[in-house]
C-alpha cells in the first residue's frame, strides 16, 4: 500500500559526473546485467522517480547519491473531488478511470463486480483512493517497480519473483567486474 523506494550511492567517473552535475534527473532504472557467453541478460531491479539527488566532486570521482521512488508517486500528487454514481460500473472500470491517462492500474480480485454503490473521492488523491478501494477488496495496492511509468495493482499479480535483503549493499571492482555482497570474504 506504499510506493516503492530505493536508495542509491556511488562513484562516477570524471565525464559522467560533470554530465550528472550539468543535468536535472528525473527518472531512473537501475538494472543488474548478467554476460553468459555470448548473451547479455538484463534484469531491472527499480525504475521510477529521483526525489533528491546530490552529486559531490571530489579530484577526478563524482559521488553521486539518490532517494528514489516509483512511478507511482504521480497518483500521489493531487487531492481530487469527484464521484462515482453508476452502481453498474465495475471495479476494474473504476480503477481504470482513476488511472487515467497517465498510468495503468490492475486489478486481480473481484474486477468483475459492480459497485455497491456510489462511491466519491473526496480530498483524497488517486493512490489514497486506490487504496481505499483496494481496502473494500480486501486486497492490497502493489506499485509496479519496474517501468518508468505508473503502474500499479488491486492484488497481487502472478509473475517472476526476485528477492532480495533490505539494505544488501554490493560492491562493483571497477578492474574485474567481480561482484561482491556484503558478507563475502
Amino acid at each position: 500500500n506504499e510506493h516503492g523506494r530505493a536508495s542509491l550511492a556511488g562513484i562516477l567517473p570524471k565525464g559522467s559526473g560533470m554530465a550528472v552535475l550539468n543535468k536535472k534527473l528525473r527518472t531512473i532504472t537501475i538494472s543488474y546485467e548478467r554476460q553468459e557467453e555470448h548473451q547479455t541478460e538484463e534484469t531491472v531491479l527499480f525504475a521510477g522517480r529521483i526525489r533528491t539527488y546530490s552529486v559531490r566532486n571530489e579530484g577526478e570521482l563524482y559521488y553521486f547519491e539518490a532517494e528514489c521512488v516509483t512511478a507511482t508517486a504521480e497518483f500521489d500528487s493531487e487531492k481530487k473531488y469527484r464521484s462515482f454514481q453508476d452502481v453498474k460500473m465495475t471495479y476494474r472500470e473504476l480503477v481504470r478511470n482513476v488511472a487515467g491517462d497517465t498510468g495503468t492500474v490492475l486489478i486481480t480480485k473481484r474486477g468483475n463486480e459492480t459497485l455497491p454503490n456510489a462511491l466519491i473521492q473526496y480530498g483524497e488523491t488517486d493512490w489514497e483512493f486506490l487504496k481505499r478501494i483496494a481496502g473494500y477488496l480486501e486486497a492490497v495496492l502493489v506499485p509496479d517497480t519496474y517501468h518508468e511509468v505508473p503502474k500499479a495493482a488491486v492484488g497481487l499479480v502472478q509473475g517472476k519473483r526476485y528477492e532480495t535483503g533490505i539494505g544488501d549493499i554490493y560492491e562493483i571492482d571497477k578492474q574485474t567486474g567481480r561482484r561482491r555482497g556484503e558478507g563475502d570474504k
